[in-house]
């Protein structure tokens, strides 16, 4: 049991750890084109690294426990929670919109976009690569769903 929690966990820190880097970046963009600038500091930017792992976590679990539909239940979970850090960023990055063009706008649109896609994918692919750790099938094949649910060895 303690393999597949390890497994889990570490599956969900990897997706996490590597989503936040991809979405800070996505979040300097954002800033380039509100105003042009973008100042990120290593403590900011090292918190939404840890963020996105440390919302990811519960759910890699859980996600090492059981091949059960409920185990999306947290990740899910972690990815709506990461929204509420998101949107506070986005606000704070994007600031004022009121001379905003088209360009920026634009510019503005995609990049958050991209963001919260990083945020919907969180829970997909710590799932899925603690499915792949684990030897399992995809959850798309019935044949993969152990029995009882709960995999316990």
């Amino acid at each position: 049991m303690g393999i597949r929690i390890g497994a889990g966990l570490l599956a969900a820190v990897v997706v996490g750890a590597a989503l936040g880097v991809v979405s800070r970046a996505l979040m300097a963009l954002v800033a380039l084109a509100a105003d042009g600038t973008s100042s990120f500091t290593v403590l900011g930017s090292a918190f939404v690294v840890l963020i996105y792992a440390a919302a990811m976590a519960p759910g890699g679990a859980v996600a090492g426990l059981t091949t059960r539909g409920w185990r999306w239940v947290l990740p899910v979970a972690g990815a709506l929670f990461l929204c509420v850090p998101a949107i506070g960023v986005a606000s704070e990055e994007i600031g004022s919109t009121v001379d905003f063009g088209a360009l920026q706008w634009l510019g503005v649109g995609a990049a958050s976009v991209a963001i919260f896609t990083t945020i919907g994918l969180a829970p997909l692919l710590a799932v899925r690569l603690t499915d792949q750790w684990l030897g399992r099938r995809t959850a798309v094949d019935p044949a993969s769903h152990h029995p009882e649910g709960l995999v316990i060895s």
